[in-house]
């Protein structure tokens, strides 16, 4: 129990051990696959694969970014350093789009990164697989 003073009032927490670690009692945990059952949050998505997926070849100095599990680090997505390709490419992929408010997970190369995609100045930013 930690005590903490706030405008000389006393606020008391109390705390309950999570596989997140120590958390406040009153906060919930939850699996992913129970929040996308609950319809909070969509299925998670791989990226392109196969012959659709972009290649070097179609990289661009300016266009659509394209994210890979290395631009997401610190809770930030790394648009400055990333890849980009044509408006033409990334609206003819299936999957992988991303806008402002998205929740990013990294779960190949750099496991367990996350961030929320924020101040993108196209419509929207592609993610690899």
């Amino acid at each position: 129990m930690e005590d903490l003073m706030e405008d000389k009032k006393v606020i008391s927490y109390s705390f309950k051990n999570s596989i997140l670690g120590y958390i406040p009692t009153d906060w919930k945990d939850y699996l992913i696959e129970d929040l996308v059952a609950d319809n909070i949050l969509y299925k998670p998505m791989d990226g392109n694969h196969g012959n659709i997926h972009p290649t070097s070849e179609d990289f661009v100095d300016k266009g659509i970014p394209f994210v890979m599990a290395n631009n997401i680090k610190n809770g930030i997505v790394d648009l400055k350093k990333c890849h980009f390709i044509p408006k033409e490419i990334a609206d003819n992929l299936q999957k992988g789009f991303s806008k402002n408010g998205d929740i990013l997970l990294t779960h190949k190369g750099s496991v367990g990164n996350v961030a929320i995609v924020k101040d993108i100045v196209t419509d929207y930013i592609m993610l690899t697989p």
